[in-house]
């Protein structure tokens, strides 16, 4: 099968894309290099991780010397996971840290807009004003924007664009709640925290399964007296929280932690 070959604009460098019947994959060594960081390193630490490494692929293509050349490339939806287990942190020059972040930022929402077919005139990126925004008269356009918005952040997300781009509202508009029960602490955010501050620590190494974590969370919430969410609410607050805490939530077909351990009891 012939992949589309499909080069992609992010802050001044050029990503390649390529599209075929099985998904679309990013060829990652242009990505690592426009970043400023060993290629080598990098392509081990894919293939370290058993989720990103299935979502590796080798492309052909024509863009180098002397004729055909194969590319590495890793599945779209997969991207941001390896972005992530990048610690800018520990990167001690500050033009590579920077660059790491904008791309942890930014990168994915860029081309998963290219790539799912939305049609805009300027880049998407976590700076697009409210202005911008109200520019996308055509009723298509913003409700694909708010589709995007819902895969990658969730019905809140997807409901604060929709009024933001002033689409029609009906009295029960709002994002699903039913994934908390009644009697239940509204905070849940502020509870995970606290499970996670408290009963977990760190370790960018480590992998645990989102149902091992569940559990954990909820032998701490009996400990500490703490009413007991739904296992849909906690792993959706999880991934929320995942980018503060600097960890991992990889879907497949056995979700997990990366980056998260259970502290050990007694």
């Amino acid at each position: 099968m012939t992949a589309k070959i499909v080069p992609v604009e992010f802050r001044g460098d050029t990503l390649w894309g390529f599209e075929q019947g099985d998904g679309v994959f990013i060829a990652l060594k242009p990505m690592v290099e426009a970043i400023g960081l060993d290629w080598s390193a990098q392509y081990r630490r894919v293939n370290r991780d058993p989720i990103l490494k299935e979502g590796i692929a080798i492309m052909a293509t024509p863009l180098g010397r002397g004729g055909d050349q194969k590319a590495i490339c890793l599945r779209l939806d997969l991207i941001n996971g390896w972005l992530f287990t990048i610690d800018s942190n520990r990167i001690k020059e500050d033009s590579i840290r920077q660059r790491v972040l904008e791309y942890q930022r930014e990168c994915y929402g860029v081309l998963s807009q290219h790539f799912l077919g939305l049609s805009r005139e300027h880049e998407f990126s976590s700076e697009v004003s409210c202005d911008d925004l109200g520019s996308l008269t055509e009723i298509a356009n913003k409700s694909r924007l708010v589709e995007i918005a819902n895969r990658i952040s969730g019905p809140r997300a997807a409901c604060d664009l929709w009024r933001k781009l002033d689409l029609p509202l009906v009295p029960s508009f709002s994002a699903r709640q039913s994934d908390i029960p009644r009697g239940i602490v509204a905070d849940v955010e502020g509870q995970l925290r606290s499970f996670i501050e408290e009963g977990c620590q760190f370790d960018e190494d480590h992998t645990t399964t989102a149902r091992a974590m569940f559990l954990a969370y909820k032998d701490w919430a009996r400990s500490e007296a703490q009413p007991i969410i739904t296992e849909t609410a906690f792993g959706r607050a999880m991934l929320h929280l995942s980018q503060d805490y600097n960890f991992l939530k990889i879907k497949a077909r056995v979700v997990t932690y990366r980056g998260l351990r259970v502290k050990e009891v007694g």
